[in-house]
């Protein structure tokens, strides 16, 4: 099922040239995707987030978003205070929202994003330096039409995936294919970029205390909250090393390791390399250790 559907995305992107991002909102998605498609891969976006609106980008991105997803059962346009414009249909099942589709990402452009239902922020646009600038995005070409053939491209994609989604959710109708250990792992890497996010964070959600919640965590999984912290923060810092031109530090810092030389130590334990050797290595199409990507796949109970 994951094969079906990421084949699916990345035959649009291929198309639209834009990026796709999927936030989940519901648990019986998970096995359609990798963890990271809820990853912006894009410079801009990343370079926005290190200029320490990291917290605030989340916040409009994924919280508020998912909470107003109704209103692109049908599709709109995201204009984020930063200057990007994406293009954005939630997925649903019968009533269920499941998440929301994004693809972009282009320079905003208000005017046009009026032909549309516009999802925007209130406040004023962001002050950036000119490294996180948006203007170096590509326009939306309206000569050639463009936001109408891939927000017309992106209802055909949501409606592949809702029909997958349909597949997996009379699977597990009456059942929860989903373990607690990934269940865990899920909540894990939707929040854990959360400012305050601890222990205690996670219990309120279980409705458990603290103590009990770090008991379940071992029973379920084998490690402790920081070790799964870690195993998504290294999947992530991975990705960024092989996709993104960011130094270092400024990925230790995206990630949310407390300091530079704490990510190296974890870094080089997990993957007897340090950060730099990695991008090197990866850089000269050499093989490189896949540790933490293994943990972070979609569950192999749910696959179909």
């Amino acid at each position: 099922m994951s094969e079906e559907a990421e084949n699916a995305v990345r035959c649009f992107e291929h198309w639209s040239r834009t990026h796709v991002v999927f936030y989940h909102n519901d648990t019986r998605l998970t096995a359609l995707f990798p963890f990271n498609r809820s990853i912006h891969k894009e410079n801009v976006c990343r370079s926005i987030k290190l200029c320490g609106y990291e917290r605030t980008c989340q916040r409009f991105d994924q919280e508020r978003l998912l909470a107003n997803a109704w209103k692109f059962r049908n599709g709109g346009i995201k204009l984020c205070p930063g200057g990007v414009w994406e293009w954005i249909h939630a997925v649903y099942w019968q009533d269920d929202l499941l998440g929301i589709l994004l693809a972009g990402s282009r320079r905003a452009n208000s005017k046009l994003a009026r032909k549309y239902p516009v999802y925007q922020s209130s406040e004023p646009p962001w002050q950036l330096p000119a490294d996180c600038d948006a203007a170096s995005l590509l326009p939306v070409d309206e000569a050639n039409n463009e936001d109408e053939w891939i927000m017309e491209g992106l209802r055909q994609l949501a409606a592949r995936l809702q029909n997958l989604a349909h597949r997996q959710c009379e699977k597990s109708l009456g059942e929860n294919r989903l373990s607690q250990a990934d269940r865990l792992r899920l909540l894990i890497d939707r929040w854990y970029r959360i400012n305050g996010f601890n222990i205690r964070f996670l219990a309120r959600h279980y409705h458990l205390s603290a103590s009990r919640m770090y008991h379940v965590i071992k029973q379920e999984t084998g490690k402790s909250l920081k070790e799964l912290v870690n195993e998504i923060r290294l999947a992530d810092a991975r990705n960024l090393l092989e996709h993104s031109s960011f130094q270092i530090g400024q990925i230790a810092d995206y990630c949310g390791f407390s300091t530079s030389a704490y990510f190296f130590r974890v870094f080089k334990k997990e993957f007897g390399m340090t950060p730099q050797e990695y991008r090197e290595t990866f850089l000269h199409g050499k093989s490189a250790p896949n540790k933490p990507e293994k943990n972070r796949r979609s569950p192999s109970p749910s696959r179909s």
